[in-house]
């Protein structure tokens, strides 16, 4: 993204670029009507757009139903990751615990 600031021939305000064409400037203008609608000024090196929806903002995203299905999945995926990580962790501290009891056991048995 463009952070030049360019005054605006319609409105007199100064506009962020949002692209670059050939060259020229190109900068989004809320009185230009309707959205999309393209002004060249030649002698400003500008081309003004219309604001409004696919030129300076998205539309809002409307989540469908596999959308929904997909971040289940990958949802449920990370929970039995982190599961499986704590049950291995359980099972590791199982598996000192006996060690360190039968290591104790053998060290009781060798010092008799």
């Amino acid at each position: 993204m463009y952070t030049k600031q360019v005054p605006c021939p319609v409105c007199a305000a100064t506009h962020q670029v949002i692209a670059r064409d050939a060259g020229v400037d190109c900068i989004a203008c809320d009185k230009v009507k309707p959205a999309g609608t393209v002004r060249y000024f030649p002698g400003a090196f500008v081309k003004v757009l219309g604001a409004g929806t696919y030129v300076d903002e998205q539309p809002a995203r409307v989540e469908t139903e596999r959308d929904k299905a997909q971040r289940l999945q990958a949802a449920l995926d990370e929970l039995r990751k982190l599961e499986e990580q704590d049950a291995a962790a359980a099972k590791q501290t199982e598996l000192d615990n006996r060690l360190h009891e039968v290591e104790a056991q053998l060290a009781a048995k060798g010092k008799k």
